[in-house]
């Protein structure tokens, strides 16, 4: 037999599967197209030369990658229930006299097939659909002059040999299987589950056990940076305890209801929990499966819903005055300053307004029942502990400000907090006890809140050396500036059109450069044309790994319940037979297959409102702090989410019943 005819029943073969194939090549050809748009926008030139490029091509970069991993598990994975379709067809190959490598020839043209109609299908989607996706990214993150869309060609060159090297790694995988099983093996592969572990009980508790820690920590998260080192340490401890969870402890829950003698000896029972063992046995993982991609498309979209529509707040509450330069006391002269804050605005028609400088020191800290202390960097950045950013201002700057003429003796302080009351009426400083002779809360200057900090205190001391000393004392364990002089901070605000106030601000920014080399800069018109940019990329990047994340979701529980319906198909058969109406048979399977694949929905939304309060401290690195908004940015997708669920499981549920009733 020549080639032509392993080719031919290669073709045909694709052609009597194409129920499990077509999902399967669609599915793989959205995973290329993601793979190519994220290589044209990380590695494409027609973006290379705007302002802030760099921001979204390093975005892109992390999610070529995240794309590459979830593609290669994803196929795999797929191709696993193909393949538990075809063991007993393969075999049948075998019993009718095809040598192994005859075998291993037709699955070679099978998998050149479908794996070049993927790639090549993707690729084209990439050239006819790139520029718009390109263009739309461009609107979003507002950059549209400098761009342009550019097909650089080895961007499909590396996106060709990737893909064909994971198809390639399948087949071989493939192979191997073929290779190693016995015929009779093959046979029986398409009714071969999950074999029960005789420590199921043991597993189920662990199980628990480890979800009940994963939750444990996400809900008593304080500090945000810190939320980054849980948040992964969370996630994987509930990624295992969900396997374990649907592996084990549902069947644990089943059996204890299969002992129950007077609910489990009634028709529908006795029927429902049987089936429910069986279908847990043999699609645990599965389920598990289902449920963690659900809880990262929710959790994926919801993020970047509100981080988009949240992206004017967030910007606003980092920079409550237009403009904030910081620099070390000395460093220029205050008239100098503003006389060359005055001349560029009034180039650009810009007014400036509420200008107001103040001499202070920054520090953080931490603050426990009325006692201030300095923490460690590295340690601050791993600990779960509330921090504090605490602002030394001298009496002279607070009078200053505040018109008033406020006297202080050396162990007297003024003390606020930015967000909640202080009562006491005293503070320690590290070894020192002032007493508290009132509130400092007037000075009239809105200053941003560092997102590390659990909340701001503002202190007054009638000593400037004293207030260094502090700051010397705790710089020995965290402070970021030099110790020996106060900074010199200006805030004001701005008025005009907004290219006038944006060209002013860039000019600005340089011209302040050139008399004080480091000075730190801050303008809000600046920060909006970047938080465009980097929310922008964020949510466009968010969509697109939550419709690839959405759509294996989709894909797995299509093959499960087309795997379902061959296995059901036989069991429906003997129900038949030994005198079941086929109405209530269908009733019970139904009922059956309701809770199995609803059970994964329910499980996501449980993990959702466990890492709710994990996530809001995650956003707030972001300075996005209203909460209402995630809540109901959460409560939206999980609804449209849920609907989308409802939608595919009764799509993909008519397949099964046209199985089953064959």
């Amino acid at each position: 037999m020549g080639k032509s005819f392993y080719l031919k029943l290669a073709v045909t073969n694709l052609k009597k599967n194409r129920n499990a194939y077509i999902p399967y090549i669609l599915a793989g050809m959205g995973m290329v197209f993601t793979y190519v748009l994220f290589l044209l926008l990380s590695e494409g030139k027609g973006i290379t030369n705007v302002v802030g490029a760099e921001t979204l091509q390093i975005m892109f970069e992390m999610g070529t990658a995240v794309i590459s991993i979830f593609s290669v598990i994803f196929i795999f994975y797929a191709n696993g229930f193909l393949m538990k379709r075809r063991k007993k067809e393969i075999a049948l190959y075998g019993i009718l006299g095809l040598e192994r490598k005859h075998v291993g020839l037709v699955m070679l043209y099978e998998s050149l097939i479908a794996g070049l109609i993927s790639v090549i299908g993707g690729m084209v989607l990439g050239l006819l659909f790139g520029k718009l996706f390109f263009m739309l990214l461009m609107k979003i993150t507002r950059i549209a002059e400098g761009s342009k869309f550019i097909i650089d060609t080895s961007v499909f060159t590396k996106t060709f040999l990737f893909f064909m090297a994971v198809y390639l790694a399948t087949l071989l995988w493939n192979q191997l299987q073929v290779r190693l099983s016995k015929p009779i093996e093959l046979l029986k592969g398409e009714e071969i589950g999950q074999k029960e572990k005789r420590s199921t009980p043991i597993l189920a508790i662990i199980g628990l056990g480890l979800l009940a820690t994963g939750y444990y920590m996400a809900l008593n998260i304080v500090n945000p940076l810190a939320a980054i080192n849980t948040f992964f340490i969370a996630v994987l401890l509930v990624i295992a305890g969900t396997y374990y969870t649907f592996r084990a402890g549902s069947i644990v829950i089943l059996k204890l209801l299969k002992k129950n003698k007077k609910y489990y000896y009634q028709t529908n029972h006795f029927i429902t929990v049987s089936g429910m063992i069986h279908r847990m046995k043999q699609n645990a993982t599965g389920l598990a499966n289902i449920c963690i991609l659900s809880t990262m498309v929710l959790v994926t979209l919801s993020t970047t819903i509100a981080l988009f529509v949240g992206q004017e707040n967030m910007i606003a509450e980092r920079n409550p005055t237009d403009y904030y330069l910081s620099m070390e006391e000395g460093a220029v002269s205050p008239k100098q300053l503003k006389e060359a804050v005055y001349e560029v605005a009034q180039k650009h028609n810009v007014t400036i307004s509420n200008y107001k400088d103040l001499r202070m020191k920054g520090a953080i800290a931490s603050y426990s029942d009325g006692a201030i202390k300095g923490v460690d960097r590295e340690i601050m950045l791993g600990s779960n502990s509330k921090y504090y950013s605490v602002i030394f201002i001298p009496l002279t700057e607070y009078n200053k400000l505040t018109g008033k003429n406020v006297n202080l003796e050396d162990n007297e302080v003024l003390m606020s907090f930015a967000i909640h009351k202080f009562t006491k009426k005293n503070v320690k400083v590290l070894n020192e006890v002032y007493t508290v002779k009132g509130v400092c809360d007037d000075i009239g200057i809105n200053m941003s809140q560092d997102v590390t900090a659990y909340d701001s205190i503002y202190m007054v001391f009638n000593n400037e050396k004293r207030i260094l000393d502090i700051v010397m004392k705790m710089s020995e364990e965290f402070t970021t500036n030099s110790h020996d002089m106060l900074e010199y901070n200006v805030y004001f605000d701005a008025e005009g059109e907004y290219e006038d106030r944006l060209a002013c601000a860039g000019e600005m920014k340089d011209v302040t450069y050139n008399i004080v080399k480091g000075r730190y800069f801050n303008n809000i018109d600046l920060s909006k044309e970047d938080g465009y940019k980097l929310f922008g990329g964020l949510v466009f990047l968010g969509f697109f790994l939550g419709i690839i994340f959405l759509l294996a979701m989709v894909m797995i529980i299509y093959f499960k319940q087309i795997s379902e319906g061959f296995e059901d198909r036989k069991r429906y058969e003997i129900l038949n037979k030994v005198g079941l109406d086929k109405k209530d048979v269908k009733k019970t399977i139904n009922k059956q297959i309701i809770q199995v694949f609803f059970l994964p929905l329910l499980g996501a939304i449980i993990h959702v409102a466990f890492a709710f309060k994990m996530i809001t401290k995650l956003l707030l690195i972001f300075n996005l702090s209203d909460t209402n908004l995630i809540f109901y940015c959460t409560l939206i997708t999980i609804a449209i989410f849920a609907v989308i669920y409802i939608f595919v499981f009764k799509m993909t549920a008519k397949a099964y019943y046209r199985i089953v009733n064959r």
